[in-house]
């Protein structure tokens, strides 16, 4: 019979994160944006371009997580993942919990960097990004003053039946053509929530799929606008 130590040590890596200000620098709010498993702080920089105006700062993170997959040919896709997810329902949210975790100290770094302790904070989340956008929220109600679920499922069974309502304008953007997550999915998780005493704003596109086209982004971009003018 052999004899058999196991253990479990941290380990750390610096990861990127991006901080877009306002042409003023004077911000007047935060969007926190989050991108897809598999992408990276670039691509949701790029993506998020219709959002950027004189008034608006936007926190683009890398994900804290390496991910790779081998695509068509046999090449290798690199990018990063917010929390990884084998079917294990307990293990998953711990995975997601510790990103957003980490992504509470950025932030507060963010805030800090603009010098605004009070900046209004909108969380919006693409894919991978939606679901961790979703659960940091329903922990965390009072720090936003959003939630933007974008080609997502929202992960409302983890708000108790009774769980006071959070005065949280949602906006959720959604494809009928999605097939990597059908608009039911989302359909569902938005009325549950809507069920639950939350204000939700569900917009769908009938030609859009799981990518986030200009339209939708021009939505977005309108609802923002309209939810500081009420």
């Amino acid at each position: 019979m052999s004899n058999e130590d196991q253990w479990a040590s941290p380990f750390t890596q610096p990861v990127s994160c991006r901080l877009i200000r306002p042409p003023s620098n004077q911000a007047k709010s935060l969007i926190v944006a989050l991108h897809g498993m598999g992408q990276n702080a670039d691509l949701m920089a790029r993506a998020t371009r219709p959002l950027q105006n004189e008034d608006r700062a936007i926190l683009i993170p890398d994900a804290p997580l390496p991910f790779e997959k081998t695509v068509s040919g046999g090449r290798r896709k690199t990018g990063r993942a917010w929390y990884i997810y084998t079917g294990d329902q307990e293990a998953f949210l711990d995975s997601a919990r510790r990103s957003g975790q980490w992504l509470m100290g950025q932030i507060q770094r963010a805030r800090n960097e603009l010098s605004n302790e009070n900046l209004p904070i909108h969380l919006l989340g693409y894919s991978q990004g939606g679901y961790l956008a979703a659960i940091l929220t329903f922990e965390n109600p009072r720090l936003f003053s959003s939630l933007i679920s974008c080609c997502s499922r929202m992960k409302t069974e983890i708000l108790a039946a009774d769980s006071a309502p959070a005065p949280i304008p949602t906006l959720v953007i959604h494809g009928d053509k999605d097939t990597s997550l059908p608009i039911a999915r989302a359909r569902e998780s938005a009325d549950d929530l809507r069920a639950k005493g939350w204000q939700v704003d569900f917009r769908s596109f009938p030609h859009a799929g799981h990518k986030m086209e200009a339209a939708q982004w021009e939505t977005v971009d309108r609802w923002l606008q309209d939810l500081v003018s009420t």
